[in-house]
């Protein structure tokens, strides 16, 4: 029987690998090996399953935009769900705010004297959850979850608070927050230094289960900061053919027409580059 991962699989070239996994193959070693170091990934709950093998579900979930019938049906199985929650647990591993030491060189990234972090909230689209629908339809009418977070120059991200509920105003977000209850003793003593906004990223999450969404996000954050680590920033944009043709169409991501809807396209294309480099 012809398995994808060991029959398949091995069969991509290198650009290939790259637009499915956002990653080199070498990459994607260096992270293996990174994350091999967790017992809970190595044990896991199914020992049958090699952590290559979860590891490789995981970051496809979070690649590619297939539903998880699909997936299961690509890899004979869904794990990816538990892997992510275990990946979650080593967020502050890769998403670490600079000590007082590194601000300086950090500030010196940016145009703007003193900056440390842009920071802003965005919304990710997930599906319409009637038992929670008010709380979760922002104020674009669509059902979304609220992640804030701050980037440093290089684009990595080094704080990140999410899974709020869409209905929530960026304010609320951010008082609720962590990095509102530290950012003063973060910049204890440091008058000149600051963050700023803003940016977007992420598109659609097609969960069904409220709770994992945190776990989805942390997991591409992981991935994200673990890649610029590894790979830099080459500003190199992965197409996906498939994903364009139908983002309109299967989460209803176009905006409304109006006297500014080339800037808004331009604007969407932007935001998708972005969400695509993961």
């Amino acid at each position: 029987m012809t398995t994808f991962i060991d029959d398949v699989l091995p069969q991509y070239h290198n650009i290939q690998f790259r637009e499915h996994f956002r990653m080199s193959r070498a990459t994607f070693e260096d992270f293996l090996l990174e994350i091999g170091e967790n017992e809970n990934l190595q044990r896991g709950v199914h020992n049958e399953v090699t952590l290559r093998y979860r590891l490789l579900v995981t970051i496809w979930v979070l690649a590619n935009r297939e539903t998880f019938r699909e997936v299961a049906d690509r890899f004979d199985t869904t794990r990816g769900k538990t892997t992510c929650a275990i990946l979650a647990e080593r967020l502050q591993d890769f998403v670490r705010w600079p000590n007082r030491d590194m601000l300086p060189a950090v500030a010196a990234g940016f145009d703007f004297p003193g900056t440390v972090g842009c920071i802003d909230s965005t919304d990710i689209r997930i599906k319409q959850n009637l038992r929670h629908l008010a709380a979760f339809t922002n104020r674009k009418s669509f059902t979304s979850v609220k992640m804030q977070a701050v980037c440093d120059s290089n684009k990595k991200f080094i704080d990140v608070s999410c899974g709020w509920p869409g209905s929530m105003h960026d304010s609320r977000v951010f008082e609720m927050s962590s990095l509102s209850r530290g950012l003063e003793e973060r910049l204890r003593g440091l008058p000149n230094y600051h963050i700023l906004g803003k940016w977007r990223i992420f598109g659609y999450l097609d969960v069904n289960n409220l709770s994992f969404i945190p776990d989805y996000i942390a997991a591409a954050v992981i991935l994200h900061n673990f890649i610029l680590d590894v790979e830099g920033d080459d500003e190199e944009e992965i197409h996906d053919s498939s994903s364009d043709e139908n983002e309109s169409d299967d989460h209803g991501d176009s905006e409304p027409e109006d006297e500014h809807n080339d800037v808004n396209q331009l604007a969407i294309a932007k935001r998708y580059r972005i969400a695509h480099s993961l």
